[in-house]
């Protein structure tokens, strides 16, 4: 069965809070309206653009609810469940993170511990920039960069019903999945070489996936006995540096 590699990207409303101080070092006196999910997009091994927002639930009915949210949550619990490996960016430490508070506060089973490449990680592991926010390195890296949009008020509107925010905000959400993946696609040729020294995998020379299998041997036209491989992502068999027909 072929890997199911999802690219993930959630977006979140601002918290409205009573507080005191100044921004650098506020007193939080109480929450008055919680963080709220609002949407994800993702992409399934780099194929066709998924979308899902609030307002697609079936029991948002022009605003927000409750029940509507608890129902994405539900949704983006399966998109994790799903998959044999999330990716994105910063995704470990917010976006998956995001999803799994969704769960705990609707009280719901947690999704299951996935595999992970997070872009965020894998900049600072290969790369020394000075930055490493996706709107710096997706142009800089072959990409056309991030959506600019008005702000925090985007988002409030948006889960508010209004149809005009939410067209904003789903190109918004969208656009940083297909820019986060090409991000990542330039990251596959170093996640292979070190995922071939680590585990003594071979790269499939079809597709340049490390998920491989090494499958008994076969012998050359010459004499020699080589192991033969299976790639799991792509079904295509090789021997060495050479594809050979699938049996």
């Amino acid at each position: 069965m072929k890997t199911l590699y999802r690219y993930i990207d959630i977006e979140v409303t601002p918290a409205t809070v009573l507080m005191y101080g100044k921004h650098h070092d506020p007193v939080i006196l109480d929450e008055v309206e919680r963080e709220k999910v609002a949407c994800i997009s993702w992409l399934d091994n780099g194929g066709k653009l998924k979308f899902k927002g609030i307002w697609d639930m079936p029991s948002y009915k022009g605003k927000w609810t409750e029940k509507a949210q608890k129902e994405l949550a539900i949704f983006m619990r399966e998109l994790l469940n799903e998959a044999d490996v999330i990716i994105g960016h910063n995704s470990d430490n917010y976006d998956i993170k995001k999803i799994n508070s969704e769960c705990m506060y609707y009280n719901l089973e947690p999704p299951k511990e996935p595999k992970t490449y997070d872009t965020l990680k894998l900049a600072g592991k290969y790369l020394n920039e000075p930055t490493r926010k996706l709107g710096y390195l997706s142009p800089k890296y072959g990409g056309e960069g991030k959506l600019s949009h008005e702000g925090y008020r985007l988002y409030i509107k948006s889960v508010a019903g209004d149809k005009e925010a939410q067209k904003g905000l789903r190109a918004y959400n969208e656009t940083d999945v297909v820019e986060g993946y090409k991000f990542f696609e330039r990251f596959i040729p170093w996640i292979n070489r070190d995922k071939s020294t680590w585990d003594n995998r071979v790269p499939c020379p079809h597709c340049g996936s490390p998920e491989t299998q090494s499958r008994g041997t076969s012998v050359t036209e010459g004499g020699k006995t080589r192991k033969r491989h299976q790639c799991k992502d792509c079904g295509k068999w090789f021997l060495g540096n050479f594809i050979i027909k699938r049996v």
